[in-house]
């Protein structure tokens, strides 16, 4: 018998330079007023009183040369022609914040609409929420019980980039201590893939 693995899924995680992390976080504390509670964290999503883009220019060029390496490491040739050779302003990025303290939680949700989602974390330790994600195979469930088959838990930090696929789910636990987090999320395409899925609709 022959068990071959079809669909593996994979994400991306990237460490970014302290003098970067520190420069973000800055940044963050400078804007916090723009933030919203909005019952179980802290967010500006939907908000165009910023200009997040502009404001954390050295993330986003981090995290354009993280996508233009993501389709090889995967694999994602349906991408390939798209991401292999395009500039920074070929990608098009709608970003938001998200701030977690003690109580705060995010629900079950997904990034629908686009192919890669992330995360970048503006403050966090090893003593924050981690970040989880569901196991998109529905019938796990069905053949194992052992959680760590069903929820991958990732450990998050301050300077710390992660990238997925946007159908994924995921998640934050409430959080039962003091320690902050903070995220920068964000949905990640080229104007080129938008262009092509016009072209075919």
């Amino acid at each position: 018998m022959n068990t071959i693995n079809i669909f593996p899924l994979h994400i991306v995680t990237k460490q970014l330079s302290d003098d970067i992390a520190d420069r973000a976080e800055q940044i963050f504390l400078q804007n916090y007023d723009v933030l919203e509670n909005v019952g179980d964290h802290l967010t500006d999503y939907g908000s165009s009183q910023k200009d997040y883009r502009k404001l954390f220019h050295e993330i986003i060029n981090e995290l354009a040369n993280i996508v233009f390496s993501y389709n090889t490491t995967l694999g994602m040739s349906l991408y390939e022609k798209y991401f292999k050779k395009i500039h920074q302003s070929d990608i098009d990025i709608h970003m938001w914040i998200q701030d977690y303290k003690k109580g705060h939680q995010h629900e079950v949700h997904n990034h629908p609409g686009c192919a890669i989602s992330g995360v970048y974390y503006l403050r966090g330790d090893d003593e924050s929420e981690k970040l989880n994600f569901i196991n998109p195979n529905v019938s796990q469930s069905t053949f194992t019980s052992e959680p760590s088959d069903l929820i991958y838990r990732l450990s998050v930090r301050k300077g710390m980039a992660v990238l997925f696929p946007s159908y994924l789910c995921h998640y934050v636990k409430s959080s039962t201590n003091t320690n902050i987090r903070t995220s920068l999320a964000f949905n990640m395409f080229t104007r080129a893939v938008r262009r092509s899925k016009l072209r075919m609709s």
